[in-house]
C-alpha cells in the first residue's frame, strides 16, 4: 500500500506539475491574447480613422468634381465659340484674299484701260493735227480756188 501510495503521491506531484505549467502556459495564452485583443482594436481604431480619412477624401473630390464641371463646361463653350470666332475668320480671310484678287484684276484692267486711253488721246491728237493739216490745205485750195476765179 505504501507502493501505492508512493505512486500515487508521485502520480499526483507530477500532475500537479503539469497542471502549474498549463496554468502558467495558460496565463501566458491570456497575456498574448490581451496584446492581440489590444493590437485587434488598434487597429480597428486605425482602420475607422482610415475610413473617415477616405470618406472626407471622396466626399472632397466629389466636391472639386462638382465644382470643376460648370468651370469644364464653360471651357467647352469658349472653345466652341473660338472655333466659330476662328471659322469666320478664316471665312474673312478667304473673302479679304477674293477682294485682293478682285483689286488686283481691276488694277490691271485700269492699266489696260489708261494705256488704251493713252493711245487713243494719241490717235484723237494726231487726228486734230491731221484735221488742222487737212483744214489748212483745204483753205489754200480755197484761197487758190478764189484767187482764179477774181483774177
Amino acid at each position: 500500500m505504501r507502493q501505492i501510495s508512493h505512486d500515487k503521491s508521485a502520480e499526483l506531484a507530477q500532475q500537479h506539475s503539469e497542471v502549474q505549467w498549463l496554468e502558467q502556459q495558460n496565463a501566458t495564452l491570456i497575456e498574448r491574447l490581451g496584446e492581440a485583443n489590444t493590437l485587434v482594436s488598434d487597429l480597428g481604431a486605425q482602420d475607422r480613422v482610415r475610413k473617415e480619412e477616405l470618406a472626407r477624401a471622396i466626399e472632397e473630390r466629389d466636391a472639386q468634381r462638382a465644382a470643376a464641371e460648370p468651370k469644364a463646361q464653360e471651357v467647352e463653350l469658349l472653345n466652341a465659340t473660338l472655333r466659330q470666332k476662328d471659322a469666320a475668320l478664316e471665312a474673312r480671310a478667304a473673302q479679304c484674299a477674293r477682294l485682293e484678287e478682285a483689286r488686283d484684276a481691276q488694277a490691271v484692267s485700269l492699266t489696260e484701260k489708261e494705256a488704251l486711253i493713252e493711245r487713243q488721246e494719241s490717235a484723237i491728237l494726231t487726228a486734230e493735227i491731221t484735221l488742222t493739216a487737212a483744214k489748212a490745205e483745204i483753205e489754200e485750195e480755197r484761197k487758190c480756188i478764189a484767187g482764179k476765179y477774181h483774177g
